[in-house]
């Protein structure tokens, strides 16, 4: 390491990462660039030994090799764009066959789930609107589903389809109260702790906004309230 360190330095490798994992990096994260390169670089000597090219000297021999790494780095990016569009429908299909998946069995009076798989509308009381003190740890919260969260703790949680929506809200005393929401349901006083919910649209009064954004994640679909100060 010490032979090392006076090029490690130079380079400004850090620490722990080794000369050869640092190449191996720059080529893996400067791939598309180093084959466009190389493509454009074997192209130019290619026309630059035959012989129909020969009358156009150096300029012809440029064009061939600058028209090929743009030919290149055109076919490489709409692999990638492929690449990457198969992906994310091959993550939007696991996401909607995990939601068509059948949740576990629960007893809705519980106050405490942890490592288990909801229908969020098992929950749901006979009478009223209102869901209260629960807490669900390394759950999968399954929609869908309107939520009202009233003075909850949201940490370390994902969302998948899901929406946040800003309301208005009047305050109380613990949380806040939203304006009758007829096609929703308040969840009071929850905690969700590692959890992952599918297909739920939050109904977030605007004094709660930053709460929700610090934990990231969000898909607002309406505006977000202006920050004062």
């Amino acid at each position: 390491m010490a032979k090392n360190g006076w090029l490690q330095r130079a380079l400004k490798i850090e620490p722990g990462i080794s000369l050869g994992q640092w190449i191996w990096d720059r080529i893996a994260n400067n791939g598309q660039t180093i084959i466009t390169l190389l493509g454009g670089g074997l192209m130019t000597y290619l026309a630059a030994v035959t012989d129909w090219l020969e009358p156009w000297g150096p300029v012809g021999y440029g064009a061939v090799g600058l028209v090929s790494a743009v030919f290149i780095a055109a076919s490489i990016s709409s692999i990638y764009a492929v690449f990457s569009w198969g992906k994310q429908r091959s993550a939007n299909a696991r996401a909607t066959d995990r939601y068509y998946e059948a949740g576990d069995r629960i007893n809705p009076l519980e106050t405490a789930f942890v490592a288990k798989r909801i229908n969020l509308s098992d929950l749901l009381p006979p009478l009223g609107d209102t869901i209260s003190a629960k807490t669900f740890r390394n759950c999968e919260l399954v929609g869908p589903l309107n939520i009202f969260p009233n003075g909850c703790t949201i940490s370390n949680c994902g969302y998948v389809n899901c929406d946040h929506v800003v309301i208005t809200a009047r305050p109380m005393e613990n949380g806040y109260l939203a304006h009758r929401v007829h096609n929703g349901y308040v969840f009071e006083h929850c905690q969700f702790i590692d959890c992952k919910f599918f297909f739920v649209s939050f109904l977030v009064p605007a004094m709660g906004v930053e709460d929700f954004t610090k934990g990231g994640g969000c898909n607002w679909i309406t505006d977000l309230p202006q920050v004062e100060g």
